[in-house]
């Protein structure tokens, strides 16, 4: 702070120091902390069934990217009946079985909560296998399993297990499951998914401040149906893939439209080959909207220890905190499912690729209308248009799927951030003289209402555009739709005619009208000369 390293202070005097600089809102909010009192602060997460405790050293300095003893993390575990309803084949010098089939019954059905393989020792693994060989069936009992369980090895759901876990996972899963012992004393039909209650049991770990883990250590996620599958509003249902199955699929994302989950899914699913190209090998900063258009959401960058095993990462180094932070790239079908049933109605890719990350092969001219009139914002594209093409570049043109319209140039991927930054900057403010009457490039909202904000400023490392095709979580269902330059002098041109029901007809009829974008990169060197 103002040039003094804070690092060698204690971690009380760290936090003073940042509860007094620290902006409070609703978006960032200090982190307070208790001293001393231990046992009744454990007892009150108990008690609302939070996860645990990090307990830290109150004289403790900051040490980065080095793992300490200065913090603990204190778990509370938690523990539930499980019925048994099939077992995987050992793997490596295990013997018997590698992991229990789990599950509980709702509305007499038996769902599939996850598996189990961990809590055996060599005799126990011998005596459980003894029970299950007895109960084999050829049929699953469970009402939806997994694809990648369904080779797996079935039995009668007569066997009830006492499982110990840390919480339940978005999928309805168990996380960390242990398994502790058999109950005899319990009824299989009887097991339902209980309320979580804690346990006595304390488990103490250490913990990285940094918070990063390698991704060996990475806990495997699979996506698992647990209800049967509503239809999407098309009838088709979409979105099963090879790895992926979206949870809840009925649940509603735009309720006057009545709109589910699953037809974001089902969309996705048949745009796959058109989204593609504008996705692959780009980290994703996801938008999450697990309840659709009624509330705003929130960004997630980081998917270390959360992504699954098969899924791609990139671990990509901050430029404000030094910290590395594992994104997502999204190559293919499995990965984009993923996404959307984590909740990620709009996808958002950087301008740039792993492997030339600090390089973006794209410039964005975000038209903002900011209360401006469709007529004006057409006519801001245009003279857009009309500058690129007075040196030589092809616009390609795409509404943003809100109430704006963006224009990108492709580039060839060995300039910086900030380059092309102030390419479109100097673009904007040809547009701007041309159009002061209509256009602006004031920052502040309150400054330009009504005229079209230029914001070259969306061109920036780890800044994030809903890309091409792209859906937004807005009224109506809208996406972010690649144009022919011709379809804005259409009397009928209205943003919202773009949208999750129309887009599949529309790139059916007209192909993907930006399939030569990539071929059309451009080299800024040549066209600055130009300009000058």
């Amino acid at each position: 702070f103002n040039g003094f390293d804070l690092t060698p202070l204690t971690l009380l005097q760290r936090k003073k120091i940042l509860e007094a600089l620290l902006p409070q809102t609703d978006a960032i909010i200090y982190s307070g902390h208790i001293i001393g009192d231990g046992e009744k602060a454990l007892a009150k997460v108990k008690r609302e069934g939070g996860e645990g405790l990090i307990a830290k050293k109150i004289d403790s300095a900051y040490h980065i990217n080095r793992r300490g003893k200065d913090w603990l993390k204190i778990k509370v575990t938690k523990e539930q009946e499980m019925v048994i309803g099939g077992f995987t084949d050992p793997k490596g010098s295990r013997s018997g079985f590698g992991s229990l089939l789990l599950g509980y019954y709702e509305g007499g059905k038996l769902i599939y909560s996850g598996k189990v393989g961990t809590g055996f020792n060599e005799d126990s693994l011998k005596d459980m296998y003894k029970k299950l060989i007895k109960l084999e069936r050829k049929t699953s009992p469970f009402e939806i399993v997994p694809r990648e369980e369904r080779k797996s090895h079935w039995v009668s759901p007569e066997l009830v297990a006492q499982i110990k876990y840390s919480e339940w996972t978005e999928t309805n899963s168990l996380r960390h499951p242990v398994f502790i012992a058999l109950r005899n004393d319990k009824d299989p039909k009887n097991v339902v998914r209980e309320q979580a209650s804690a346990t006595d049991t304390i488990v103490e770990e250490k913990v990285s401040k940094t918070k990063v883990k390698p991704k060996a250590a990475a806990k495997k996620q699979t996506m698992k149906k647990e209800d049967k599958p509503a239809k999407t509003s098309s009838g088709k249902p979409g979105w099963d893939t090879d790895k992926v199955q979206v949870t809840h699929p009925e649940k509603i994302f735009w309720p006057e439209q009545k709109i589910t989950k699953g037809d974001v899914a089902a969309y996705y699913d048949q745009m796959f080959e058109y989204i593609l190209p504008y996705i692959k090998d780009r980290p994703q900063s996801m938008r999450r909207t697990p309840d659709g258009i009624i509330k705003e959401g929130f960004f997630q960058k980081n998917v270390a220890d959360i992504a699954p095993d098969w899924a791609k990462t990139k671990k990509i180094k901050s430029g404000s905190t030094g910290e590395s932070i594992e994104y997502l790239i999204c190559n293919d079908k499995d990965t984009l499912i993923y996404m959307v049933n984590l909740g990620c109605i709009e996808i958002n890719p950087w301008s740039s690729r792993v492997g030339s990350i600090n390089n973006p092969d794209y410039i964005i001219f975000d038209l903002d209308p900011n209360q401006a009139s469709l007529k004006d914002l057409v006519t801001t594209a245009k003279k857009v248009k009309e500058v690129l093409d007075s040196i030589g570049i092809k616009g390609y043109l795409k509404t943003s799927g809100g109430k704006g319209l963006h224009v990108f140039i492709p580039i060839l991927p060995k300039y910086t951030y900030d380059q092309s930054r102030d390419f479109s900057h100097i673009i904007s403010q040809h547009v701007h003289a041309a159009l002061p009457k209509i256009t602006s490039l004031e920052r502040l909202p309150k400054n330009r209402v009504g005229k079209v904000y230029l914001d070259f400023l969306q061109n920036g490392k780890g800044k994030t555009m809903a890309c091409a095709y792209s859906l937004r979580p807005r009224e109506g269902a809208t996406a972010s739709t690649p144009l022919e330059w011709e379809e804005l002098n259409n009397k009928n041109f209205d943003l919202k005619n773009y949208t999750i029901k129309t887009l599949p007809e529309r790139v059916a009829a007209k192909g993907d009208l930006w399939a030569n974008f990539y071929k059309d990169a451009v080299d800024l060197t040549e066209v600055l000369e130009k300009l000058s």
